[in-house]
């Protein structure tokens, strides 16, 4: 047991020099590249900041149209079901009439294709004693 603590100390001793070696030059390289962070970070707030004044006057702007043109939108509407509530009495008047006198036409048109298929077959018939 004395023996495997002591091995791990050795091997720990002798990999902290490059640890620390590693960790420094990770140091070094954060702080050569910070400045440059920090600079596109303010660059991007500056940005936004000039940025920001116009695109919350263009929200207002499209929310001010929206409320111009609302109303209008809601006239159309009411006007579009107002004449469908005027109309549909009159189609369904018509439908019916259309199924009325479908209703009506029926048994003619029966009886017609019923003595066509006659016809046809005696011309059949026909044919076949040339």
């Amino acid at each position: 047991m004395k023996n495997i603590l002591e091995t791990n100390a050795k091997e720990s001793m002798e990999t902290l020099p490059q640890m620390i070696k590693d960790m420094n030059e990770l140091q070094r390289q954060s702080m050569e590249t910070l400045p440059q962070m920090i600079k596109d970070m303010n660059e991007l707030q500056r940005q936004s900041m000039e940025t920001l004044p116009q695109m919350i006057k263009d929200m207002n702007e499209l929310q001010r149209q929206s409320m111009e043109t609302l109303p209008q939108m809601i006239k159309d509407m009411n006007e579009l079901q107002r004449q469908s509530m005027e109309t549909l009495p009159q189609m369904i008047k018509d439908m019916n009439e259309l199924q009325r006198q479908s209703m009506e036409t029926l048994p003619q048109m029966i009886k017609d294709m019923n003595e066509l298929q006659r016809q046809s077959i005696r011309i059949l018939q026909n044919l076949n004693k040339l």
